[in-house]
């Protein structure tokens, strides 16, 4: 489900603004930045 969530703010996220995001798993805490280009990848 993680993965739906975070494309999810990806594709809310305005473009050109990048977003860091946390993520908890089993393995430990990750750190993601998420920037979006002007156009969809």
């Amino acid at each position: 489900m993680q993965t739906a969530y975070f494309h999810e703010l990806r594709l809310g996220a305005a473009p050109g603004v990048s977003s860091t995001y946390r993520v908890r798993r089993a393995s430990g805490e990750l750190d993601l930045t998420v920037t979006r280009g002007a156009r969809p990848d």
